[in-house]
């Protein structure tokens, strides 16, 4: 398995429900999930330990949700929280938003609704660790590697900062001299078969790694990313 790029904090006493929400982040992003049931152990790790993203259920035991919340934003107040709970009146989310948390998600959910959730939270994260997100594929653009679940791609210069281009501007259409000036700066004096030559290159290193990402060719216009269609 690649190495992960995030670390989340999963708290809730729930342990049917637990596994299946660690299970199904491992399996969509590049991360590593860390299940706590006990408050006071969710309070440390907190504090103690980096993580990139709380998730937080207010029905804990000793302590509820909201108190832990209030104990680990005397000392971190930077760790992105989103509370999922089986309490929806009005007041509970306010009162959750009021004290610390990012979003709130109430029980019961979708998994693909957590995921778009989640994934908001990472890419929020992702602008301060030299890395960009599409379509939960994780390209970090200073190492050149780029990853999800147990896929890891090494890179070389030009095509990362082809897919950085790609990826950070998913639906624009770029044309070859766009990408000519961007990727290889104004005074080089190439032509547009360079480009072609190196988004052919880099299509065919994806897809022996089974990278489910397609760069398109859009007819006398350019070229843009989208996601495989399995």
């Amino acid at each position: 398995m690649s190495e992960s790029l995030y670390k989340i904090l999963l708290a809730d006493d729930d342990v049917a429900g637990s596994y299946g929400i660690k299970h199904y982040l491992e399996a969509n992003f590049s991360v590593d999930v860390t299940w706590e049931k006990d408050s006071y152990q969710v309070i440390s790790k907190s504090i103690e330990d980096h993580y990139d993203l709380l998730l937080l259920d207010i029905n804990m035991p000793n302590l509820n949700g909201l108190e832990i919340l209030q104990e680990i934003r005397k000392r971190n107040q930077s760790l992105p929280t989103i509370i999922i709970s089986v309490r929806s009146k009005e007041f509970d989310i306010i009162r959750g938003f009021e004290l610390g948390g990012d979003d709130y998600l109430c029980k019961p959910f979708s998994l693909p609704i957590l995921k778009a959730r989640v994934g908001a939270q990472l890419r929020k994260k992702s602008k301060t660790l030299n890395t960009v997100v599409f379509d939960n594929y994780l390209l970090n653009y200073q190492s050149g590697s780029l990853s999800k679940e147990n896929i890891s791609v090494q890179l070389i210069q030009k095509e990362t900062s082809l897919l950085r281009i790609l990826f950070s501007e998913s639906q624009t259409i770029h044309t070859r001299e766009t990408l000519l000036d961007r990727i290889w700066g104004l005074d080089y004096y190439g032509t547009d078969r360079t480009v072609d030559t190196l988004i052919a290159r880099l299509r065919s290193k994806l897809r022996k790694s089974n990278v489910k990402i397609l760069i398109e060719s859009v007819r006398g216009l350019g070229y843009k990313i989208s996601s495989e269609k399995i």
